[in-house]
Formats: C-alpha cells, structure tokens, sequence
C-alpha cells in the first residue's frame, strides 16, 4: 500500500513538474525574443531576395542584348546606350526600394544571444550600395569599342560566385560584395537553417521568374513596349529591330 502511494506521489509530482516546466517556456523572454528575431531576419531575406534580383537584372539585360551581336559599329552604338541606360535603372533602384531596405534594416537590434547577424546584415547592405556605385559608374562610363567589345567588370561580375572568382583582388567592390553575401548566409543558417533563397549567385538566378520580371519591366520602359513577355528574345536583333526607340534617348548621348 506504502509502495502504491509513493508510486501516485512520484508520478504527481513528475506531473506538476512538467506543467510548472512548461508554463516557464510559455513565457519565457528569451523565446517571444527568438520569434520576434527570426522574423526580422525571414523578413530581410524575403526582401533582399526582390532587391538583388532587380540588380542583376539590369546586369543580365545588358548581356543577353550581346548575344548573336557582330560586334561591329552598330553593334558597339547600341550595347554603348543599352549600357547607359542600364546604369540609369541602376541608379534608380538604388535611390528608391534601396532607400527603404536600408532604412528598415540597417539599424537592426537583434536580441539573440551568441551571434552577430545584425553586423552581418548591415554589412550585406553596406557592400551592396558600393557594388551598385561601382557597377552604375561602369555602365555610365565604359567605352565598348572594337578593342574592347566586352569589358573586364563584365567577366568579373559574371564569374562573381564562381571558383574563378577566388582569384579576383580582395577588397574589390565585387569580392567584398561576395563575402558580405557569403558571411550572411552562414550566420543565418546558423540560427535558422536556409529559410528562403538568397538571390547572390549571378550564374544560378538568370532565369529566376522574379528577375525575368525585372528584366521585362526594364525593357518594356526602356522601349515603351507595354506587351512584351517574358520569354520574348531580348537578343542583339531585338534591340537592334526597335534601335529607333531607344538610340536617340538623351542619356545615350551624355
């Protein structure tokens, strides 16, 4: 009889301390602080992932109107002014939806304990503004010329998350840039696991519906072509059949 009523005792006793254990967890801070961070962080990625892939759709456009080109003088006009205006889609990205990523994230305060992904993230943002600076005074100012019909920011940037990039100077805005990227990633996966796609690698994105989007939306204000779709080919002979549309555009001739 002793030995049944230490049993029961035993047994209530595992049983109040179970529920006192869970009513801690219920509302313990540092939890309600995990959630609120994991958040923020799902959040920046979600963003981040729309921004960049605005950015490297101006990048690709700029590529894809080169294929099938003979690189002659007209070819070399239009990739000059394609150029051009790419740099201004640039600038405008980057003065606009850039402004409010920064604004939101680059003064985040996480509460989580043994990491530094607020330093990550103002990093990532901070690296990013110079790519776009550096790119944007690229594309504004390259000369493409039959000595020079490709440019080496072009390769660099197209090789920017490759094996071949490990060979690029350290401290260049694209390599920086790369490692920001890289950096918060890891620390990310860290504390959450890959939660949503980081669009970084140029190689791996281009045909990404999102920056396809990106893409149709830069040509079609470009050339004021408001029924373009996405698969449309955006080659040389594209842009060289509408040349009209675009070639006499102020911003080409500065």
């Amino acid at each position: 009889m002793k030995l049944i009523k230490l049993i029961k005792l035993t047994f209530l006793s595992l049983i109040y301390i179970t529920i006192i254990s869970c009513s801690t967890t219920i509302i313990n801070t540092d939890i309600v602080d995990s959630e609120k961070d994991t958040q923020i962080i799902t959040k920046f990625d979600l963003k981040m992932s729309m921004f960049m892939a605005q950015v490297w759709s101006t990048i690709r456009v700029l590529e894809v109107s080169q294929i099938n080109s003979p690189f002659d003088r007209e070819a070399l006009e239009i990739k000059n002014c394609i150029s051009k205006l790419g740099a201004k889609n640039m600038n405008n990205i980057k003065t606009k939806e850039f402004i409010d990523i920064k604004e939101e994230f680059q003064s985040t305060n996480s509460s989580l304990k043994n990491t530094n992904i607020d330093s990550y993230i103002t990093n990532y943002i901070q690296k990013l503004e110079v790519f776009m600076n550096y790119t944007e005074n690229k594309m504004a100012n390259t000369k493409y010329t039959k000595d020079n019909p490709i440019d080496d920011w072009e390769n660099q940037i197209k090789n920017m998350m490759s094996i071949k990039f490990r060979k690029i100077e350290e401290g260049t805005a694209n390599r920086n840039l790369r490692d920001a990227i890289n950096g918060y990633r890891t620390e990310r996966n860290k504390i959450m696991g890959p939660s949503a796609q980081i669009l970084s690698k140029y190689d791996k994105i281009i045909h990404d519906s999102t920056m396809l989007f990106h893409m149709r939306n830069f040509v079609s204000n470009t050339l004021d072509i408001k029924d373009i779709t996405d698969n449309q080919n955006i080659d040389y002979y594209f842009w060289r059949s509408n040349k009209e549309k675009f070639i006499n555009n102020s911003i080409c001739s500065e």
